[in-house]
């Protein structure tokens, strides 16, 4: 029993040390929360569902270099349908455990509620605008983008590997 609670303790422990190299936390600081959040990451900032502490369901992901990802998260990664929308367009698809797999044609009036969604979400949440105004000074606009598929195009190709 001893050795149980022993295992235990350390085992809970380590998910809290200090790497002192890296100066990095070991462990998801929001690991014990469920619902809707804001979570910064490296390269941009999530709001949407999160469980345990990681994007599962529904959000967006807002880049740092001003392009959104809309669509279904699962374990922290894209997974299911979503767009990718930047200022020169738009691509559909469907991604599988953060790998890009099929692009998908969606009405463009549908995409227009997706760019509205992302646009509404980023100004009426206070979190997701300091999280992403904490890394670059740079405002997210979106009223500038162009509602236009460019899955066939060579900037297509390389959105459909940003979520990688």
């Amino acid at each position: 029993m001893k050795q149980l609670m022993l295992a235990t303790a350390i085992l809970f422990s380590s998910l809290f040390v200090t790497a002192p190299e890296a100066g990095a936390v070991i462990g998801n600081p929001y690991w014990c929360f469920t619902g809707i959040a804001t979570l910064p990451c490296a390269d941009g900032v999530y709001f949407g569902w999160v469980y345990c502490g990681m994007a599962q369901g529904e959000g967006y992901f807002y880049f740092y270099d001003g392009s959104v990802f809309h669509g279904n998260f699962q374990c922290g990664v894209p997974h299911g349908q979503g767009e990718v929308m930047t200022r020169m367009g738009y691509i559909a698809g469907i991604w599988y455990r953060g790998t890009f797999v099929q692009t998908v044609s969606l009405p463009q009036y549908q995409v227009q509620q997706y760019y509205t969604t992302a646009t509404t979400n980023y100004y009426s949440t206070p979190q997701v605008q300091q999280n992403y105004h904490s890394t670059t000074s740079s405002d997210f606009a979106l009223s500038d983008y162009t509602i236009e598929d460019v899955s066939d195009t060579q900037f297509g190709r390389q959105l459909m590997g940003k979520m990688r």
